[in-house]
């Protein structure tokens, strides 16, 4: 809840006008993150990991909700569509928190009235009071505090939320490590989320090139659809499901393996940023 709360509170639901100023953006986004993903998650987790297992849905949960959160730094550090990205964090908040129980009712088999009374719950103490508190501090500083000095301090808050994150996969680990790395099943969990993140990448790459997106837009599209929204899912997934370690080890896992992803692919799209201006200062120097 604390981590949450530090996430939510440098959220601003503004923005949204951008998104008309890019239709062809905003359609490969969507398209990816709710309707291509879901189906290729289900098809990566269904060889990786046969079975109706909740390693396998934990996996799934993994992957089928977009970031939130600290994509939006790795689009700043390779100069994309900052701009668009932070208006595309609410509208990704609502529609896979209104998602989240349609696919585990999918996904499970489950009746869809059974999932949403678990849900009702989790949403609350996963997403309601972190918000509410998050609300709170910032009109509390807005009163307190001018609009500048609030947004300092929100900011301040924000760059907490990587070690907090740290603390809390530390505390998974303790709590259900050994049964995470002692299960034979842990290298399924890494080759289902390797296998998407390879894929992926080259479906970017061909929708890019396809809708011929401005390089600020591929990377936009790349960290979007790289990212997961691993901490909110560990949060409501923990309060539905009460205690299942291999569930949140499953999660947790995935996110391991992202950070990693997410770096390689800043050096590579910082390196093409930098190749593609190397031509063009050479021929304003020669003119």
């Amino acid at each position: 809840m604390v981590l949450l709360t530090v996430l939510f509170l440098d959220i601003r639901f503004t923005g949204a006008g951008q998104l008309l100023k890019a239709p062809r953006t905003l359609t490969a986004v969507m398209g990816m993150n709710f309707l291509i993903i879901p189906i290729l998650a289900f098809g990566l987790t269904a060889l990786a990991i046969p079975g109706d297992s909740m390693l396998r849905l934990g996996v799934l949960i993994y992957l089928l909700f977009p970031c939130t959160d600290w994509f939006l730094g790795f689009i700043r550090i390779t100069g994309g569509n900052t701009v668009l990205g932070a208006a595309l964090i609410p509208i990704n908040l609502c529609i896979q928190v209104t998602l989240y129980p349609f696919w585990i009712s999918l996904f499970t088999g489950e009746p869809i009235g059974a999932v949403l009374s678990a849900f009702g719950p989790a949403a609350l103490y996963g997403i309601g009071i972190p918000v509410g508190i998050a609300v709170a501090i910032r009109l509390g500083l807005g009163l307190a505090a001018d609009h500048n000095a609030a947004q300092r301090f929100c900011a301040r808050m924000s760059r907490a939320a990587p070690w907090i994150l740290a603390l809390t996969i530390f505390s998974l680990f303790a709590a259900f490590g050994e049964l995470s790395v002692a299960s034979k099943d842990f290298g399924q969990v890494l080759l289902a989320v390797f296998c998407y993140f390879v894929v992926t990448f080259i479906l970017i790459e061909l929708i890019s090139r396809g809708l011929k997106l401005h390089p600020q837009d591929h990377a936009l599209l790349t960290f979007t659809v790289s990212a997961r929204n691993a901490p909110l899912m560990l949060a409501i997934t923990a309060t539905a499901f009460g205690d299942e370690p291999v569930l949140m080890a499953a999660i947790v896992l995935g996110m391991l393996l992202e950070f990693p992803h997410l770096t390689a692919l800043t050096w590579l799209l910082r390196r093409r940023a930098s190749s593609h201006q190397a031509p063009s200062e050479i021929r304003v120097g020669v003119g």
